[in-house]
């Protein structure tokens, strides 16, 4: 089995930025088993996919951000893969690059650039991959919003022999609050759009979501898939996520989040579970340190094995 290692170079926004931001701030499970507080959004998940990298935002005024410059990944044979970085004044994304290691040199893989509208508001991101020593031009995602900066579509484009061909298209609904209940992905299939997917959304009236369905479009009918439900606190801190799966007509339980909060609303610990045979079965937790200034210092991931925690990793933070 490779060890994985990362190197991290890092740098650091003022927490007078944050304080400007609208919304809220939470820990994000990273993939490799590293989770830092700050990283959110704009760590990446090793790979491209199509989620819109959004505004840094914080509900902790001391909190400090940092940003990824570099990231480099090596295991047991050395060096062999890099990331790299670029964020503007307003610590928004706007480059992602990464590079293999080949004959004790770094080599071009692919790279996103990102652009944003006077608001901070995503607008585009086109992904490039290297080939023949020069950079082709591989997906674009484009998208627009309406006056409250609510995301209103996305639009996927894929190139294929140097011509942009349209693939998918996802549109949002909003309530009058601008919380999302409908998003609807269509794919662009013999010259018109065709549905592919639903997701449905419930809140409470402290606008926290309670369910999200999740329905499929199949032989011209939606068909259920996954049903997500939420429970939250007085104080709007999520106590937990469980998932269900239509199999044979009806919802199977999946898995579950547990949350656990300390009198300031940082989170202590995640509880996975799953369900086995009919039967909640105990998985990994996760626990967070803080320091004075709501700073993640230590995240410690175990399982439970034969009836006892077993540590799995853990991430210091100085």
């Amino acid at each position: 089995m490779k060890k994985l290692v990362f190197i991290v170079v890092l740098s650091v926004i003022s927490p007078h930025f944050i304080q400007a931001q609208p919304k809220s701030f939470s820990t994000s499970h990273l993939k490799e088993g590293i989770e830092i507080q700050a990283f959110k959004n704009n760590f990446p998940d090793f790979g491209y996919s199509k989620k819109l990298p959004s505004k840094l935002t914080s509900q902790n005024p001391k909190a400090v951000i940092w940003f990824c410059d570099t990231i480099v990944k090596f295991d047991t044979n050395g060096l062999y893969q890099r990331f790299i970085f670029n964020f503007n004044a307003q610590g928004l994304r706007i480059f992602m690059g990464s590079e293999n290691r080949q004959n004790n040199n770094w080599v071009n893989s692919d790279r996103c650039n990102y652009t944003y509208d006077a608001n901070g508001n995503y607008l585009s991101q086109l992904f490039e991959i290297w080939q023949n020593n020069t950079w082709m031009n591989h997906s674009r995602l484009t998208t627009n919003y309406d006056n409250y900066g609510n995301l209103l579509t996305s639009l996927s484009e894929e190139w294929e022999n140097n011509i942009l061909i349209t693939t998918y298209r996802t549109t949002n609904t909003y309530d009058a609050n601008g919380h999302e209940i409908l998003s609807l992905v269509e794919e662009w299939m013999n010259n018109a759009w065709a549905d592919v997917n639903k997701k449905t959304n419930t809140y409470d009236a402290n606008g926290n979501l309670l369910t999200s369905l999740t329905e499929l479009w199949q032989n011209n009918t939606w068909i259920n898939s996954q049903l997500s439900t939420y429970v939250f606190d007085n104080n709007g801190n999520m106590l937990s996520k469980s998932e269900e799966l239509w199999q044979n007509n009806d919802w199977i339980q999946s898995f579950s989040y547990n949350y656990t909060y300390d009198s300031n609303g940082n989170k202590l610990m995640d509880l996975y579970q799953e369900w086995q045979n009919n039967v909640l079965v105990t998985s990994h937790r996760f626990t967070n340190t803080y320091d004075a200034n709501a700073n993640v210092i230590l995240s410690i991931e175990e399982e439970w094995q034969n009836n006892i925690w077993n540590n799995y990793y853990r991430n210091t933070c100085t």
